[in-house]
């Protein structure tokens, strides 16, 4: 019975405890307590007011930027296939200006210099035909 009290009585104490705090052995419950958090009520005048949101918009970059265009590539390309139409289609004027052009542009393009050279030797410019012809032999070897 002593211990039915005991143990009664040992209840009625521990609820009034907030928390029960167990250390290992050798250890100040006063540390112990010490190093557990606290919680920290501010008063309500302390308490920071409840903001509204704003709204507004963001511009957000595209997740795979476009690539940047060579603007010189795309001209000479362009030109070149200028030309080898006007050639096919029998324009050796229009050929010839197109073909230029390309070679103006890319020096290095040594298709452009041959294209150009075939539409020189069709409007009977063998001289201008010849130099093309080397320069393109002379791009090839660079």
């Amino acid at each position: 019975m002593k211990s039915c009290h005991l143990l009664i009585f040992a209840s009625f104490a521990l609820c009034g405890c907030s928390s029960i705090v167990h250390t290992p052995a050798r250890t100040s419950v006063e540390v112990a307590l010490a190093k557990r958090a606290e919680v920290v009520r501010l008063a309500a005048s302390a308490r920071p007011e409840p903001r509204l949101t704003s709204y507004r918009s963001v511009s957000v970059p595209a997740v795979e930027p476009e690539l940047p265009t060579n603007d010189r590539i795309e001209a000479v390309a362009e030109t070149y296939t200028q030309g080898m139409e006007a050639l096919g289609a029998g324009k050796n004027d229009e050929a010839v200006k197109a073909l230029e052009e390309a070679t103006k542009l890319d020096p290095g393009f040594a298709e452009a210099w041959q294209h150009l050279a075939e539409a020189y030797e069709k409007g009977g410019h063998n001289e201008k035909a010849m130099n093309a012809y080397a320069k393109s032999k002379s791009v090839v070897k660079q």
